[in-house]
Order: C-alpha cells, then sequence, then structure tokens
C-alpha cells in the first residue's frame, strides 16, 4: 500500500487513471458515430438469412436512367475527328456529387465502340490531389504493365511519350478538382505523341476545372434526374421483385424518392436501404431530422442509410475513414484489417474469420458503400462515401494526405493513423505524434510504389521508425506498403499486440529474427518485394499468422525449413523447393488450412520420397487452384522415376478447380490426373511436359471447361486413351467449352474411336485452338456446339468444313498449305459467319477463295502477300454486311460485284490497289443491288479515281486518308441538275485526309443530306464555291485543316452551322460579315490562320459553349474588343499564342 501512494506508485495510478478517462472519452463520442441508444440492451445483427449482393459489372446498373443521350452524344465525339494541333481533345462531364458523372464515364469507356476505336484506353482516379507524377505513372503502368521504377519525373514523361507514340489513346481522368494550369500542362506533355483523334475524358464538380483543362471542345452539363426517372430508379431498388402495386405505402415511397432531389446515388442508396426493411419503418425514414440536417459534405440520404446499418458493419465502415477517395483496395486487404482490429470474431462451426469478413463487405457494397473500380478485382469509395466514413470515425481517425501542414499535431484521442504521403519526411516530423499515446494503427495507403530507393532516405526512415515503435507498443496493424525501406528495425519484435504487417512493394532484402516473437500476428504481406532473398527461421514462431503473401517476390529462392510449423496458415502464394535446403515437400502435409491458389516450385529439388508418403496435398480442401513447376531445362541430370513419385504424391483434395503442371520430365501422368474424382475440376493447363508420350484419360472430368496441352514435343498421336471409359450415359468432355493444342512438332494422328463417335464427345465444345502443330494431318469428328476454329502454323492440315455445322468464326494464320476441304459434294454456303484469314503468302485468287459461305456476314482478310485480287464468287456471299481488307500488298482490283447485304467495306495498307469497281459505289452495274452505307480506304497510294455513275443513295459515310494518287472523286455524289437532275445520293459524312494530288470536286452541288464535311491536309485541293453547299440546311459541322485553297465559307452555309474548326488555312479571310453569319454556332476553333486579324463587336456569336483561338499571329485586337462578356453560354475558353495588346 505504501508503494502504491508513494510518489512513484501516485504518479503511476494518475497515469493509469488519465488513459483509462481519455478511453471512455473516445467510447463517449462514439455513441452516435456507432448508433449506440442508452437504455436499450444489446442486440447482436445476424447474418443469417441475409442476402448477398452478387458481384456487377462495371456500371453499376444493368439499367441507366436518362444517361442514353447524353452517352449517344459522347460517344459521337470519341468516334469523330476534332480540328487540333495536339490531336488530343478534351471532352468535360460536370455535376454535382452523386449526379452520376463516374456512371456516365463508365458507360462510354465500356462502349464497344469505344473499345474497337481506340488503340489503348486507360482510366485514372484523380480525386482532390492532382498529383501530376502519380497520374503519370498510372499511366504508364496502364499502357505498359511494367513496374517502371524510375527516380527521375522526366524519364517518366519520355516512357510515357514512347508508349504513346502513334496511338490514338482515351484517356479517362474521374474526379478531378485541379485549378492550377501549370499541372495540367506539365501533364499533358506526353499526351501530343498520341495518333490524331486521341481523347480525354474528365469528369468534376467544377466547370472552373473544365475550362482549366485546356483543350475542352465540349462541355456536358449533367443535371439530375426527373421526378419520373428518379422515382423509376428508387422503385427498381426498393422493391426488387415485389408488385408496387401492393405496397400498403405506396405514396410514403413517392415522397421518399421526392426528397431525393433527382439524384441517381440517392435513390438507389435509399431504394437499397428500404428493400429490407419493414412497411413500417419507411414512415420513420421519410419524417426523419436528417433530411433537414445542413451538412456541406454529408447528404441527408447517406446519413440515413449510415444510421440503419447494423453495428458490427457501422464499426467496419467507420475503419474505412483511413482510406483516401477513390483508394482501390481489394477485398481480402480490407477483411484483413477488419481481423487485425478485431472487428471480426471467429463464428462458430467450419466458417472462418474471412469468409464472415467477405460477408460484412457484400452487406455494406449492397448498400452502395463500395464500388468497383475499372480494375475488375479492385473497388473504390467515391468521394461522398469516403466523407461519411470520416464523419463516422470521428476523432479516433486521421488521414494525412499530400499537402498536409508539417506543424499539423494529430488529436490525442487519435487511435488509427493513415498516411498518403512520403512517410519519409512525416516521420522526421515527429512532433506530429507528441499527443497521442494510445496508436493501434499506422497505415500506408500510397497509391502507387515509392520511386527507386535512396539509400539514405532508407536509412532514415529505417531510424524515424524504430522511434515510433518505441512510442507506440500497442500498435496493431503496421502497414508500409509503398515506403522507401530497405530494413525493419529489430525493435519490430517488441511490439507484441502487432496482429497485421505489410512491408508490400518496399526494397527489403530480409526480416529480423525479432519478428519470430509478434506471437499475435496474423497477417504478414511481402508483395512485390523484389529484393527480398529470404525469410528468417524464426517465423516458424508465428503459430497464429494466417497469411502470408510471397508473389512477386522473384530473388526469394528458398523457403525456412521451419515454415511447416505454421499450421494455421490459409494463404501461401508459393512455396520453394530449393537445392541447398533442409525443407521438404512433405512440409506441405501440415499446412492443410491452406486456401485459394498454390504454386509449388523447384520440384526438380524434391529427390527421393519414401514410397510410403500418404498423398501430401490430399486433406487441404480449401485448396482451389495449384501450379505445380520443375525447371525447364530437361537436361540429363533429371531423374523420370523421381519426378513420377512426386507428382503422384502431390495429389491434392477433390475440391480442386484449377491445375497447371509445367516442366514435368516423366513420360506419363499419375492415375490422379483425369481421375473422375476430380468432379469440381474446371481448367487444367499441362504446359511443356516435352517427355510425355501419352495423354491421361482427360475426358473424365466432368465438370471440365478449359483444356490446355502444350509443348508436350514427345506426343505423336491423341486416341482412345483421350477419352477414358465410355458407355451410352458417360460423354468424353461433356462440359469442356474451351480446348487448346499448342507446340505440338510431332502430333500427327488425332482420331474418334468408334463408341466415342456413337456417344458423341465435347457437346459443349465453342472454341478449338490449334497452333503450331506442323505434322497434324486431318482433324477428328467435330462436336456440334463449336463457334470458333482457330489454326495458326498447322502448314498439312486439312480443314473438312463439312464437317463444320455450327461453326461461327474460323481463322487461318500462317497456314501456307492449309486447304479447305469440301467433299463429297457438301457446299459451304451454310457455315461460317466471320472469315478471318491472316499471314498466308501463298493465297492467291482461284481455288483458294471460290469456296464461300452463304450465311458468312464477317469477312477479314490480313497480310495475305500474294493475293492479287477477290474472285467475282464473292457476289454468293449474300448474309455478308461488313468486310475488312488490310495489309495485301498485291491487290490490284476488287470484283465487279458485291454481296447485296453489304454495309461496310474498309481498305487499309493495299499498295497496288488501283481502281475501284463500277458496283462499289455506282449503278453503274444494274445486277449490283449492293447497298453500301460505309466505305473508308486509307494508305492506297495505288488508287487514283473512283469509278463514274450516280452514287447509291445507301451510301452514308465516305473516309478516305492518304491516298497520295487520289486525283478524283466519284462524280455521282454531286448533284448536278444539268448532268441528271434525278441523283438521290444521301451522303452524310464525307472526311477527306492526306489526299495532296486531289484538286478538285466534281462538278455539282454536295447532297442536301451532308451533315459533317472533314478536309485534312489535301494541299492541292480547290476551296469550297458558294454553288457546292447551296441550299443546304443539314450540314452542322465543317472541320479544316492544312487546306490551303480555302478562302471563305459560302454565306448560304453559315447559319446552320454549330461546329466551326478551321487550323493552318493560310489564306482563309475571316470577315465581319462572316463571323457575324454564323448566328447557331456552338464550337468555334480557330488555330494559326493569318487570315484573323481581328473581334469586331457581334462577331462571336451569344450561342458559343466552346471557343478556342490559338497561334493567330495577327490577331492584335485587345481581350477588350472580343466582348466575351456577352458570350452567356460558354463553358470553354481557350486562348494561346497571340499577340497581346494592352
Amino acid at each position: 500500500m505504501k508503494k502504491l501512494l508513494g510518489p512513484n506508485g501516485r504518479a503511476k495510478t494518475q497515469f493509469s487513471l488519465r488513459k483509462i478517462i481519455i478511453h471512455l472519452k473516445d467510447i463517449s463520442a462514439q455513441i452516435d458515430v456507432l448508433g449506440l441508444e442508452k437504455g436499450v440492451e444489446g442486440k447482436v445483427s445476424s447474418l443469417e438469412g441475409s442476402t448477398v449482393t452478387p458481384s456487377t459489372p462495371l456500371v453499376g446498373e444493368t439499367i441507366v436512367y436518362s444517361k442514353d443521350k447524353e452517352k449517344e452524344e459522347i460517344v459521337e465525339f470519341l468516334l469523330s475527328y476534332q480540328g487540333s494541333e495536339s490531336k488530343v481533345d478534351v471532352i468535360s462531364i460536370v455535376g454535382m456529387g452523386g449526379a452520376g458523372k463516374t456512371t456516365l464515364a463508365q458507360l462510354v469507356y465500356n462502349d464497344k465502340r469505344v473499345q474497337e476505336h481506340f488503340d489503348l484506353r486507360v482510366w485514372v482516379c484523380v480525386s482532390d490531389e492532382f498529383d501530376v507524377a502519380r497520374i503519370t505513372m498510372s499511366i504508364l503502368y496502364s499502357v505498359s504493365w511494367t513496374n517502371n521504377d524510375l527516380q527521375d519525373f522526366g524519364q517518366v514523361q519520355v516512357k510515357l511519350r514512347d508508349a504513346l507514340a502513334g496511338k490514338k489513346f482515351l484517356l479517362v481522368l474521374d474526379d478531378v478538382w485541379n485549378e492550377e494550369y501549370s499541372k495540367w500542362d506539365i501533364l499533358r506533355s506526353p499526351f501530343e505523341a498520341g495518333a490524331k483523334g486521341s481523347k480525354i475524358i474528365i469528369t468534376t464538380r467544377s466547370e472552373a476545372v473544365a475550362m482549366i483543362m485546356g483543350r475542352t471542345v465540349h462541355l456536358f452539363r449533367l443535371g439530375v434526374l426527373s421526378e419520373d426517372d428518379c422515382w423509376s430508379l428508387f422503385a427498381k431498388h426498393a422493391f426488387k421483385n415485389r408488385k408496387m402495386d401492393q405496397h400498403p405505402n405506396l405514396e410514403v415511397a413517392k415522397e421518399i424518392a421526392y426528397k431525393c432531389k433527382g439524384l441517381p446515388l440517392a435513390a438507389k442508396v435509399l431504394g437499397q436501404l428500404l428493400q429490407s426493411e419493414p412497411f413500417d419503418q419507411w414512415e420513420t425514414v421519410l419524417n426523419s431530422e436528417m433530411w433537414t440536417l445542413a451538412d456541406d459534405y454529408i447528404l441527408p440520404h447517406l446519413r440515413l442509410t449510415y444510421s440503419y446499418l447494423p453495428f458490427h458493419l457501422k464499426r467496419c465502415f467507420a475503419y474505412c475513414a483511413l482510406f483516401p477517395m477513390d483508394y482501390e483496395f481489394e477485398v481480402n486487404e480490407l477483411v484483413f484489417l477488419w481481423m487485425a482490429e478485431g472487428l471480426i470474431q471467429q463464428p462458430e462451426g467450419n466458417r472462418q474469420m474471412e469468409d464472415l469478413g467477405v460477408d460484412y463487405f457484400h452487406e455494406l457494397r449492397s448498400r452502395s458503400f463500395f464500388q468497383q473500380s475499372s480494375n475488375e478485382s479492385k473497388f473504390v469509395m467515391r468521394d461522398l462515401i469516403c466523407d461519411l466514413a470520416r464523419a463516422s470515425g470521428g476523432d479516433m481517425y486521421c488521414i494525412l494526405e499530400d499537402g498536409w501542414n508539417h506543424h499539423q499535431v494529430i488529436s490525442e484521442g487519435t487511435h488509427h493513423f493513415s498516411f498518403a504521403c512520403r512517410v519519409e519526411v512525416m516521420l522526421k516530423q515527429f512532433e506530429t505524434f507528441k499527443e497521442v499515446n494510445f496508436l493501434r494503427t499506422f497505415l500506408a495507403v500510397l497509391p502507387t510504389a515509392a520511386p527507386e530507393d535512396d539509400e539514405a532516405v532508407c536509412n532514415s526512415t529505417t531510424r524515424e521508425l524504430d522511434k515510433l515503435l518505441a512510442k507506440f507498443k500497442r500498435l496493431r496493424i503496421l502497414s508500409l506498403r509503398g515506403c522507401q525501406i530497405s530494413e525493419l528495425p529489430h525493435s519490430i519484435g517488441n511490439s507484441m499486440y502487432l496482429r497485421y504487417l505489410n512491408l508490400s512493394l518496399t526494397a527489403i532484402k530480409g526480416l529480423p529474427d525479432s519478428v519470430g516473437t509478434l506471437f499475435h500476428l496474423q497477417t504478414l504481406l511481402l508483395h512485390g518485394c523484389k529484393r527480398l532473398t529470404e525469410l528468417p527461421r524464426s517465423i516458424g514462431n508465428l503459430t497464429n499468422l494466417r497469411h502470408l503473401d510471397i508473389t512477386d517476390t522473384d530473388q526469394l529462392q528458398k523457403m525456412p525449413p521451419q515454415i511447416g510449423n505454421l499450421i494455421d496458415l490459409r494463404s501461401l502464394p508459393k512455396f520453394i523447393v530449393s537445392k541447398d535446403s533442409s525443407l521438404r515437400i512433405t512440409a506441405l502435409r501440415n499446412l492443410s488450412q491452406l486456401r485459394g491458389k498454390l504454386s509449388i516450385l523447384g520440384l526438380h529439388y524434391a529427390g527421393h520420397i519414401w514410397p510410403s508418403c500418404d498423398a501430401i496435398l490430399r486433406d487441404t480442401e480449401g485448396l482451389e487452384e495449384l501450379l505445380m513447376e520443375w525447371v525447364s531445362d530437361f537436361s540429363d541430370s533429371r531423374n523420370e522415376r523421381d519426378e513420377v513419385h512426386v507428382l503422384d504424391l502431390l495429389e491434392p483434395h477433390t475440391n480442386l478447380k484449377k491445375l497447371m503442371v509445367s516442366f514435368y520430365g516423366g513420360s506419363k501422368f499419375p492415375s490422379w490426373i483425369g481421375s473422375s474424382s476430380f468432379s469440381n475440376m474446371v481448367d487444367l493447363n499441362l504446359n511443356h511436359c516435352k517427355n510425355c508420350t501419352s495423354l491421361s484419360s482427360l475426358g473424365r472430368l466432368s465438370s471440365l471447361k478449359s483444356l490446355c496441352i502444350a509443348g508436350m514435343g514427345g506426343l505423336k498421336r491423341v486416341g482412345a486413351e483421350f477419352y477414358g471409359e465410355i458407355s451410352p450415359s458417360v460423354r468424353p468432355f461433356s462440359s469442356l467449352e474451351t480446348l487448346i493444342f499448342e507446340d505440338m512438332p510431332e502430333w500427327k494422328n488425332w482420331s474418334f474411336p468408334y463408341m466415342v463417335e456413337e456417344v458423341g464427345a465435347f457437346p459443349c465444345l465453342r472454341q478449338l485452338t490449334l497452333i503450331n502443330c506442323p505434322k497434324l494431318i486431318k482433324l477428328p469428328c467435330h462436336p456440334p456446339s463449336l463457334v470458333e476454329l482457330a489454326v495458326c502454323e498447322c502448314a498439312e492440315l486439312a480443314i473438312p468444313l463439312r464437317r463444320l455445322a455450327s461453326v461461327d468464326k474460323l481463322s487461318l494464320t500462317g497456314c501456307c498449305r492449309a486447304h479447305l476441304s469440301t467433299r463429297d459434294g457438301v457446299d459451304l454456303s451454310s457455315l461460317i459467319n466471320t472469315f478471318n484469314i491472316q499471314e498466308i503468302p501463298s493465297l492467291t485468287c482461284r481455288e483458294d477463295m471460290k469456296q464461300f459461305l452463304e450465311i458468312l456476314q464477317h469477312l477479314e482478310i490480313y497480310d495475305c502477300a500474294c493475293l492479287e485480287k477477290l474472285p467475282d464468287e464473292l457476289q454468293r456471299l449474300v448474309s455478308l454486311t461488313d468486310m475488312r481488307i488490310e495489309q495485301c500488298p498485291k491487290l490490284v482490283s476488287l470484283p465487279g460485284i458485291f454481296p447485296p447485304e453489304l454495309r461496310s467495306l474498309s481498305i487499309n495498307c493495299c499498295e497496288s490497289l488501283k481502281w475501284l469497281p463500277d458496283g462499289i459505289l455506282t449503278y453503274g452495274n444494274s445486277s449490283n443491288s449492293c447497298l453500301l452505307e460505309h466505305l473508308e480506304i486509307r494508305n492506297c497510294p495505288s488508287l487514283a479515281c473512283f469509278p463514274t455513275g450516280d452514287v447509291r443513295n445507301s451510301l452514308q459515310q465516305l473516309e478516305i486518308e492518304h491516298c497520295v494518287n487520289l486525283e478524283s472523286l466519284a462524280k455521282g455524289m454531286m448533284r448536278d441538275a444539268s448532268i441528271n437532275p434525278s441523283n438521290t445520293c444521301r451522303l452524310q459524312v464525307l472526311k477527306l485526309y492526306r489526299c495532296s494530288s486531289l484538286r478538285s470536286f466534281p462538278a455539282g452541288k454536295l447532297p442536301s443530306t451532308l451533315k459533317r464535311l472533314e478536309i485534312w491536309d489535301c494541299t492541292q485541293l480547290d476551296g469550297i464555291s458558294e454553288k457546292m453547299l447551296q441550299n443546304n440546311t443539314s450540314l452542322e459541322c465543317l472541320d479544316f485543316w492544312n487546306y490551303p485553297n480555302l478562302k471563305t465559307l459560302p454565306r448560304c452555309l453559315t447559319p446552320y452551322l454549330k461546329n466551326l474548326h478551321i487550323g493552318n488555312c493560310v489564306n482563309f479571310e475571316f470577315q465581319s460579315h462572316l463571323m457575324q453569319s454564323l448566328s447557331s454556332i456552338q464550337s468555334l476553333c480557330i488555330r494559326r490562320c493569318p487570315g484573323l486579324k481581328s473581334f469586331q463587336e457581334g462577331d462571336l456569336s451569344p450561342s458559343l459553349t466552346s471557343l478556342q483561338i490559338e497561334d493567330c499571329q495577327n490577331l492584335k485586337s485587345p481581350l477588350s474588343e472580343w466582348n466575351l462578356h456577352r458570350l452567356t453560354s460558354l463553358t470553354g475558353l481557350r486562348i494561346a499564342k497571340i499577340h497581346r495588346v494592352p
């Protein structure tokens, strides 16, 4: 007692009491946040019977309300060329939070037309910190898929410029807040290397941001939903499969939808909340005071949704306050953090904490707290949800992001801390933590890994981390993911409460032995530690360790023998057998709790194992994917007998779904591969097992959907053994959908036994691929459901098309002697939909091409070096709608008669093509009923002219690019009453690019249906006369670049124009009467035009929404005379490189 009351005892007691008081204050502060109520007895929310929403596509809504018009308008802009010196144009989507900006961008990004139009597509979440280096690195990683450890930002930009060079790209910058033009100017410099037609989409809440982005060619203001659409979206989620008219409180539901104020996020979130609530709760929600709470950041509908969460989900969601806006995370990453913080308890029965955590995640996701990111395996919290999480977490949670104040002190009540800034800078400001005593979480949430590690910085980080660990000894979570650190201090062993340690993407080479004293550690993450060479022997002491991630650690060549002690491990991505280690593969027997994916590497070092050993992996019930790999060197040092025995002992549990065996040296496979007991196997890959001379009975795998057999140099035949036991009730390969044979140099014969033909094998096979099987002569009977057949480098193979009754797509590549067999008098006229021919240099026009298929809809011919002409039999393809011909340098002519249903024809890089037949565009041949709508001809330097005659009224779009010897266009596309008053050409789009020999348009008028005219780099072409566009009221867009003979525009045209882009037109005269006649203009872009000298009053129409004036050196009138204040509709403005007059 004296000791207790003495000076030292009293001090210790006061300190303990102070800690308790602080802790109680924290709990008190969380009462409202966690939804606790006075006098309410504890109630545990059960997950039993709850419905977990399954994974959804990138766009959350199957039906997206009121977005079709905006989507189609944006897609149209993306697919069209815009006159821009920089080749890259910006489209801005502006709207308030929750209005659906990101959803609209996702709809556009995932549109099939957009995917096919661009060579590269990149999605970057920007958020409030416009970090130029991070964004640039993210784009570079997306386009190159490599880790670029470059410290110099200039090198990163050069690499990005090289990666984009000559490619047409689409970049989406989601959630942009930056208003500093200088940052945008730095970011965009590599983009100029992209191809013409590249585009950038930004989403933002601020129109000021949209204008800062510079070359904005169009701004989309995204409004809220109409009342009807908002009600439809709300009802879709609230009533699910129930009938609305039977709802007892339908009017209450409509009032709630009305309070959503047209915000899609509000309607969706509240609808999902109420679908599981009893009807009497709906009125409670309607009358909640949260609708009237004033808060600039948290929308009432989000507060309502949070307030209805059960207690355990409120705690889990509040922990997400540590994530920055738009931070991408995986499900397991979040679940492991929840586990370490004690937010998930071990459930009863056989279920694991991880399973319960995934259920929690899906419950929160079903309420729209999480959204799938552009990376399909990751998720994000949008800005409004992130604000809600931070409000929910209160002072217990603190996050420091870039731009933080170095003098900022973290509050005393902070228990959980995360940072998105450089750790070495933050730790040097250790005063930041002087008020904090009970930190439990220290979490790095950096968007990307640190640049090339600096040794001095790494050493400094280690020293400062040592101080941090000395102060905070009750840490449960420590993450330095992506930080500059190469060594973990020995003092880490004093953090006895640590449950989660993440050192991924760092430069560490090893771990100190003191790690072995972290007895409570559950998760150790070392993903992407490129310099990691070994794990400490003491790791065997971590008996509570559940997850050890060592993926992407290429220098890690061995594992400690004590790894077998970790009997509680749930995830271990790879197990390495090394030459100089005492670790044996039998240690895997102790790791029976492993789940998910396991790779066993270095099996050639496994050596001899006693024959009496039982199967090592048979009890590993949770294992779903297994890779077993030997060395690729098949030298004499390999022991075939040992390898056969090792593979036999590695028989897994029958729950296995995917199996890959690589570089196995045995001459045959053990009986378990192909055993019918593996009824869950869906994917099997046998890779470069060169010594194998026969295949197992794989046909018995009843659930197998994908089978790949590659690199079996010893295999000569595939016969009865491949299919297994056959009976009338058992069909071999009953579920197989994809079958691939690759690199089989000696394979000659593939046969079906009689019984197999009787019962029918491969009933579900849709895709068959044969690559580099040079000796294979023929195929066996073909499955009834085969849709796609791809044959590559199979020189001797005969393809019996009479058996391909269901094939929709046939692709031949590099099959120089391949021939299409049609014996028994069977016509090819009723089979293939898409025919793709590539790299067949000996393909000629006579016997190879006469056999075509009447239901063929798509024909693609690529890289056929000897093809000189297409046969007249092409007209037999009565169903053909699309044809593409590329890289056929000897193709001279096309047939005179084309298929009657042909709608789209694209010809590219056919250097010898000299003329087009009369029937392709015109009525020159009365027997040709082709209804071509879209004709595209590019890079055909020998083409000199178009056919004569009236252009068909079906043609809507004509694009001609880089045909340098083209001297004239089709006369029939012009209307001339003196020649042919009955001409009915209905052309809507005409695009002419880089046709340097083209001198004039034919006589007459362009069709009155023409909506868009684009002329680029046609330096000899005469200007546009008044007569050519007389009475044309349809024309909306003119786009001219480097068109020196253009001097003015017809007066009859200008009142109807909406988009006028003129660049590098040195002789164009901008007269005041011309400018003032542009009464409907919305987008005006003028670049490098010396004829623009001034803007007088009334020259710029108030209808303008976008104005860009650049590099017009003779424009000398001051801005004050432009009367920009009259442009009340203007949303995009760029003025650059002009003579400034004070």
